[in-house]
């Protein structure tokens, strides 16, 4: 099989979850809650590997709601992926978005599957705890954006004018 042929945002959407997983994983297996782990000494305190789990949405919001935003969660998966389907490949920065969108996403929905929380564990500075699925969507959020507001970086076809009905007559031609 040619490399030009491999499906590469769903390899990618599923390089980004495995890798959000796994951090989990390993966050979760190796380091108690709520204790930090500095694994660069010469950036304590300001960059740290703490474990902390989150029932809400960013920054801590509306906890307890798991199940409400495992359901949002899905239904917004299913609506990028329907939308990812027809969205022409010519589109390539804003499918590239909607991929690290969409991993983002699933990676944060198998946590509230799975554990009833999602682990959050990269600390920088005083900003809220986070982990690879919120960089993923992050991400993401920055390619749509410049995908909107850079001229030419969505790869768009150029707009065709619009004929007159009766421009286009056989008279006319």
């Amino acid at each position: 099989m040619a490399l030009h042929r491999l499906p590469t945002l769903p390899l990618l959407v599923a390089a980004v979850v495995a890798l959000d997983q796994v951090t989990k994983w390993l966050v979760v297996s190796y380091l108690p809650v709520g204790r930090p782990w500095f694994p660069i000494p010469a950036l304590a305190p300001f960059l740290a590997v703490e474990h902390v789990t989150n029932t809400g949405v960013a920054f801590g919001l509306f906890k307890g709601a798991n199940l409400l935003f495992a359901v949002v969660s899905a239904a917004i998966v299913a609506v990028m992926i329907a939308y990812l389907i027809r969205l022409p490949k010519e589109r390539r920065w804003v499918r590239l978005a909607l991929a690290f969108l969409l991993a983002g996403a699933i990676g944060n929905l198998v946590d509230r599957l799975r554990l009833g929380f999602v682990v959050d564990f990269i600390a920088v500075g005083s900003f809220s705890r986070f982990n690879v699925a919120d960089s993923a969507v992050t991400v993401g959020v920055v390619l749509m954006l410049v995908s909107a507001l850079w001229p030419g970086s969505s790869s768009r076809p150029a707009r065709q004018p619009m004929v007159d009905a009766a421009d286009s007559s056989p008279a006319r031609q």
